[in-house]
Parts: C-alpha cells; sequence; structure tokens
C-alpha cells in the first residue's frame, strides 16, 4: 500500500513537471516569434479579406525584406546590390524583379491568390501573421478550408505554411488533417523571430532564434513536412538591445548559423524602418544609397 501511495506522488510530480516545461517551451516560441509593434500592414495596397538538419538545397538564403511604400522603386534595384543579398520579398504578390537577385512572392492575406504574381517568383510566402487581428487575421479553419485551393494556384511553384506561431500552424494543419485525412502541403515552415533581452532571462537573442528554428523544424517533420525552414520576417529592434554594437553582434552570430543549417532569411527590413517604426526601432540596412552599420554587418560577400 505504501509503495503503490509513494508511486502515485512521483507520478502527479512528474506530471506538474511535465506541464511546467511545456509551458516554459511556448512561452519561448512566445518571445521570439511575436512582432507586437508592428501596424496592420499600412504600407501595402489592401488584400481581398525533431530530426536532423536537412540537406541544403542550392537555393538563394540570404534576403531581405523591402517595405515598399517608403522605398523609391528607381533605386529599389541598387539598393539591393549594394548590400549583396540573393532575395527579397516586399509583402506583395508581385515584387518587381531584380537583375540576378531572385524575387519572393506574397499571398498577404485571404483572396490575395487572386490577384497578379510576378512569374519570376519560384517561392510564394503564405498569409502574414494571421494569428493577429492586426495582421491578415485568419481562423485557422478558415485556412484549413481555403488550402486546397492555394496548392492548385501556386501550379507547381513553391510555397510556405503561413507564416504563423506554431500554436496556430498545429491548429491549422490538424483542423486540415480532421477532414482530408492527411497533412497540408507544404515545402517551407514559415516563421518570423523578434528575440529580445530581459534581465534574468538564460537565452541570447541568437539562442532563442535558434531555438525557434529548430521547434519549427520539430513541427514540420511531424507533419509530413521535410524540416525546411524560411524566416521570412527577422530582427533584433535596438531599443530592445542593450549596448552600441548589440545588433551587430546578433547579425554577426546568428547569419553564419542559418547559412550553415540552409535556412533561408529575410531581415526587417532594407530601409526606413526608422521611419515606418520609430527612430529607436531602425534596424535598417541601407539608407540614402548607403551601408548603415546594420548593414556593413550583414553585408557579408567579403
Amino acid at each position: 500500500m505504501a509503495r503503490k501511495w509513494f508511486r502515485g506522488i512521483l507520478a502527479v510530480i512528474a506530471m506538474v513537471l511535465a506541464l511546467w516545461a511545456g509551458a516554459a517551451i511556448g512561452q519561448t516560441a512566445s518571445m521570439s516569434t511575436t512582432s507586437p509593434l508592428i501596424s496592420p500592414m499600412v504600407y501595402l495596397p489592401m488584400v481581398i479579406g525533431g530530426g536532423g538538419t536537412p540537406t541544403p538545397e542550392t537555393i538563394a538564403l540570404r534576403g531581405v525584406g523591402v517595405i515598399w511604400q517608403y522605398m523609391d522603386p528607381e533605386t529599389v534595384c541598387d539598393d539591393l546590390a549594394l548590400l549583396g543579398v540573393e532575395q527579397y520579398q516586399n509583402w506583395l504578390p508581385y515584387p518587381p524583379t531584380c537583375p540576378g537577385i531572385e524575387p519572393v512572392c506574397m499571398w498577404w492575406g485571404i483572396g490575395s491568390h487572386l490577384l497578379d504574381t510576378n512569374p519570376d517568383c519560384d517561392t510564394i510566402f503564405l498569409w502574414n501573421e494571421p494569428q493577429f487581428t492586426t495582421q491578415s487575421n485568419i481562423e485557422p479553419q478558415t485556412g484549413a478550408d481555403t488550402w486546397d485551393e492555394i496548392v492548385q494556384t501556386a501550379n507547381g511553384r513553391k510555397i510556405t505554411t503561413p507564416c504563423a506561431d506554431l500554436s496556430w500552424l498545429s491548429t491549422w494543419a490538424n483542423t486540415y488533417h480532421s477532414s482530408h485525412g492527411e497533412w497540408p502541403e507544404f515545402d517551407y515552415t514559415c516563421i518570423h523571430s523578434y528575440p529580445y533581452i530581459m534581465p534574468r532571462y538564460p537565452l541570447s537573442p541568437v539562442e532563442q532564434t535558434i531555438n525557434l528554428v529548430e521547434s519549427a523544424r520539430s513541427w514540420s517533420l511531424s507533419h509530413d513536412g521535410d524540416g525546411k525552414i524560411w524566416l521570412h520576417e527577422f530582427g533584433l529592434w535596438p531599443a530592445w538591445c542593450p549596448g552600441e554594437t548589440c545588433v551587430e553582434e546578433y547579425i554577426a552570430e546568428i547569419i553564419p548559423w542559418l547559412e550553415e543549417h540552409g535556412v533561408p532569411y529575410n531581415w526587417f527590413a532594407l530601409s526606413h524602418v526608422g521611419e515606418y517604426m520609430a527612430p529607436s526601432y531602425d534596424t535598417s540596412l541601407v539608407l540614402n544609397g548607403e551601408l548603415t552599420p546594420f548593414g556593413e554587418a550583414y553585408d557579408i560577400t567579403d
């Protein structure tokens, strides 16, 4: 009798520890994925409504996002070439094609797959942060109901999952699976990472981003994906980062890791971030035709 009582106590303790660990992991993922200061795409036209690392493909990895509202279309290609990126996106289905730089399209919200899409795009991002009412604001059920039409419209081009947190993605995928008996089709798991530094928080910004990528890789493999991840948006806000070279240090550490693990990535953003956000959140890589200190750290062509 005493042994049964003792085993029961151990089982309760184990369950409490498992719940605590799960909550801690969920909190870490939430910290790394949300971008609460980004308002609802004010610069875009209104849109309708655990396995190992996969073998890297021969694809363009280093990229950037372009806030189109503030850019001079005549200088965008020059600024991208100055930065030495291999691909770029502007949250639109029709990013202009620049010589030697791969455009990556995005179907930002529900219905955007019906808009003209640049035929030079080999990959299409899906739905920007559907878990937020201030972004594309899509219920997982709606996303699941629409997914077959998305795959059909893509017509053989690669597509990402919705660019959402893993909680939203799990609900979306499970909803689709319950109706179809299989997981939704996708080529990349699309994630965002905006890490920050807090007192006594154990993970550095680099560790937060790496943990998020590896969590997304595990999610992909458990939902019939092949573990390929695309870091569609990422950055470290200067306002959240003490020290004059904190952002540059983050860039210098995370870029080689992403390159080594074959993860395509797009910094937020090329230019005019301070105007879009606030000066203390300016992560621009190019301003007035010249590299910023962040841009110099991001330009790894030498």
